[in-house]
């Protein structure tokens, strides 16, 4: 009978699990989605969804008890804004779909990802104005600009 067991280990100490747990928060709070086992997924979903409900408050107290547990003050601001996406919603923040096997393992893969998309502009640096000839004007960003500078010295 199984009694006392609160979850899954996952063969690792307790340092090690508290670190994978950290990762596994951190990957899904940048990039939105995740693909990993099922047994990680399952491990890791209660403790996202009380991080984004510890979030929903959005007060410097629950700021810090988001960066005390996720150890990287981008990830817990990444939270707060996840925070607010569902300050309507009283829970369910994520959703496990399955991919199948893994063909080395056959572990079950998973694709665990928010139930909404939070949408964040990417940053994206400004174009430069490069002038080549007599009125006419490329745009090119500062790589593309460097090989066509190269370019024109040469001739």
């Amino acid at each position: 009978m199984r009694k006392g067991i609160a979850f899954k280990k996952l063969s690792r100490n307790t340092n090690e699990r508290k670190q994978l747990l950290r990762n596994l928060i951190r990957s899904m709070a940048m990039r939105g989605y995740m693909e990993t086992t099922r047994t990680k997924a399952k491990f890791l979903q209660p403790n996202l969804e009380k991080l984004v409900t510890v979030a929903k408050k959005n007060s410097l107290s629950s700021l810090r008890q988001l960066y005390k547990e996720t150890g990287n003050l981008d990830v817990a601001k990444m939270l707060v804004e996840y925070g607010k996406l569902f300050s309507k919603r009283n829970g369910g923040y994520t959703r496990i779909l399955r991919l199948g096997e893994r063909i080395g393992d056959a572990a079950e893969s998973v694709k665990m990802e928010w139930v909404e998309k939070l949408n964040i502009a990417p940053i994206v640096a400004k174009p430069k104005v490069v002038k080549l000839e007599k009125n006419t004007k490329v745009v090119k960003t500062e790589k593309t600009e460097k090989k066509l500078l190269k370019k024109t010295n040469k001739k």
